[in-house]
């Protein structure tokens, strides 16, 4: 057989019933999804600081772009400083980011940031709101200061809206500060250290102030926490009076101190727990108690206040209680102060629930004139309770 007579009679590819043109109508199907409209998306422009000097930032010559950030921008400010971006009107941004030697102020009008943010460098802010969406904004600097305005949650549908501390803010100065909004609940994290001083107070509206392990509450003056609705202290840290020979007190907070928590008083006198009132009381279920000599840890503020878990205490100072109402929960507690340390001077130790124990590994001292109640408690004395 003639070889290429054999090739010619091969077919290759689709036969002819297949190989026929598209018609018009799948054409047009064709066309179509070529055309098919994509989601809408707009990338965020990177924007940096452009000038190795302080400035404000409403100068459009600022910045890489020669114009002002927005919304949409992420923005770093990381020049080789030190210097000093300062805002004075009303500006949002997509993220923001500053170097350690970088400080950002916020005199007036406000700052809103919606994606992760960090800032590295001191925040200083004396007036104005500052915003942000939950989780994206961490303070790491450990020289910010805050003397006046506001920090606050951005809406989010009545959701905690969170932020965290990982330096040092330094509270100063006569102003109000407050952490939250009536119209948005705010937490803030803090590992790092939040040092209240000056004679303006801090106040909380509708806040949790979640101070974790190695975090530090420290009140450098003699001042208070503040309180516009349900707010709450949780300690796992140390919270701390290091100056002032007055009173501070957390006593228009709900405070609630964990196994874990040190409460530490150097000076002065501390008022802790809760006053009852929109605090709502407090549900402690442990901790230590470190009072100096000359120091007072004053309890007798108490009211709707529970407490379970285990108490410990040293130094010198007086952990007091001379009025008010301490509850023991339903798991019980025990305290085990040293001689001296733990003074009942009047008011109630009560249960919180029927068949509450408190029992006693320690020493608790009984002493003054007035009144001391045990209401409805069962108390089991495994060491000394002097009268």
């Amino acid at each position: 057989m003639n070889p290429l007579n054999w090739l010619r009679g091969l077919k290759f590819g689709r036969s002819e019933k297949h190989a026929r043109r598209p018609s018009r109508r799948s054409l047009q199907q064709t066309v179509r999804l070529a055309v098919e409209q994509l989601e809408d998306r707009v990338v965020p422009t990177n924007i940096s600081w452009n000038v190795n000097t302080d400035g404000f930032w409403d100068v459009p010559g600022n910045w890489s772009t020669n114009a002002v950030p927005g919304a949409g921008d992420d923005v770093t400010i990381g020049q080789t400083g030190p210097l000093t971006v300062t805002i004075r009107d009303d500006r949002a941004v997509h993220s923001l980011q500053t170097s350690s030697t970088d400080a950002l102020a916020l005199t007036a009008g406000s700052l809103a940031v919606s994606a992760a943010s960090r800032f590295d460098g001191a925040l200083v802010q004396s007036g104005g709101n500052l915003t942000f969406a939950s989780g994206v904004l961490t303070l790491a600097s450990p020289n910010s200061v805050w003397t006046g305005g506001q920090m606050y949650g951005l809406p989010n549908g009545g959701v905690a809206d969170t932020f965290t501390n990982v330096g040092t803010l330094t509270l100063g100065g006569a102003a109000l500060k407050t952490i939250g909004s009536g119209n948005e609940f705010t937490k803030l994290v803090n590992t790092g250290t939040v040092a209240v001083g000056g004679t303006g107070q801090l106040r909380f509206a509708y806040t949790t102030f979640d101070n974790q392990a190695g975090g530090v509450l420290d009140f450098q003056s003699d001042t208070s926490l503040g309180n516009v609705g349900g707010v709450a202290l949780l300690n796992a840290g140390t919270v701390r009076k290091s100056a002032g020979v007055g009173t501070s007190s957390t006593s228009n907070v709900s405070f609630d101190n964990a196994p874990g928590g040190v409460i530490d008083v150097q000076t002065g006198t501390l008022q802790a727990f809760s006053a009852g009132g929109n605090s709502g009381g407090s549900a402690s279920t442990g901790g230590t108690f470190t009072v100096a000599a000359g120091a007072t840890l004053d309890l007798s503020v108490t009211a709707n206040d529970v407490f379970t878990g285990v108490y410990t205490g040293s130094g010198a100072g007086t952990v007091l209680l001379s009025a008010g109402s301490l509850a023991i929960g339903a798991a019980g507690a025990t305290f085990n102060f040293p001689a001296g340390l733990f003074q009942w001077q009047g008011g109630q130790i009560v249960d919180a629930v029927a068949g509450a124990v408190l029992t006693n590994n320690g020493t608790l001292t009984l002493s003054g004139a007035a009144d001391k109640r045990l209401s409805a408690i069962s108390v089991v004395n495994n060491g000394t309770i002097a009268a």
